[in-house]
């Protein structure tokens, strides 16, 4: 008999016009929109059928730039498994925000021990930088303690890696949670387990032929 449907939720955070929809659209479909479009708030589903026989989905929640509905984003933050937090190289003030994010949601977390990527977005604008590279590189390992990439949602650049990276982080949490979790759980977790590695094993053969890992810690 077939179980209830197991999903992985995953939360795209950042300020207004540094390119979350460019991302998933590139990582979803493989597309690039050249005009820009302020995104209220977009989700995302892919289905996988695994051996168990059961449903599993990953879901991708892109987010607005604006927080003119704080309730709301505080419940999507509760509800996620793991999230990408994205500023613009070019864009300083992004930078910032970001922090502003990341605090965000360790507060409404309540824990640091938290499955996210940090990711500078536009690399393609290199020549109009504010945020140095390796000042990014210094916050996520030392503050954020979390990969970080630089991407380029307009040549595809890093983008399939910053979800299996994030997937990794949200299989490495699990792991470490299933420690303290009670046998009956066990069952579940195995599942989540089986999808996240599914879901890895498919994000790197379609990401094989235009990623790079040079920029992924953790």
């Amino acid at each position: 008999m077939r179980g209830p449907m197991k999903q992985v939720r995953l939360v795209v955070l950042g300020a207004g016009g540094v390119g979350k929809s460019s991302l998933v659209s590139q990582f979803m479909r493989g597309v690039f929109n050249t005009f820009y479009e302020p995104t209220v708030e977009d989700c995302y589903r892919h289905f996988l059928h695994l051996p168990d026989g059961n449903m599993h989905s990953i879901e991708i929640l892109d987010t607005g730039g604006t927080h003119q509905f704080p309730a709301m984003q505080e419940l999507n933050i509760k509800t996620a498994h793991g999230f990408i937090i994205v500023y613009s190289i070019d864009d300083a003030e992004s930078f910032k925000e970001a922090h502003k994010l990341r605090k965000l949601v360790v507060n409404v977390k309540g824990t640091e021990n938290i499955p996210l990527v940090m990711v500078g977005n536009k690399s393609d604008l290199a020549v109009d930088r504010e945020v140095q590279k390796d000042e990014a590189v210094t916050a996520a390992r030392e503050e954020w303690r979390c990969p970080f990439l630089e991407t380029s949602a307009k040549y595809n650049r890093n983008v399939y890696d910053i979800f299996l990276a994030l997937l990794n982080s949200v299989e490495t949490c699990e792991n470490r949670d299933s420690n303290n979790k009670q046998k009956s759980s066990e069952k579940r977790r195995s599942s989540a387990s089986k999808t996240i590695s599914t879901l890895k094993k498919l994000l790197k053969s379609r990401g094989t032929s235009n990623s790079s890992n040079d920029d992924v810690f953790s």
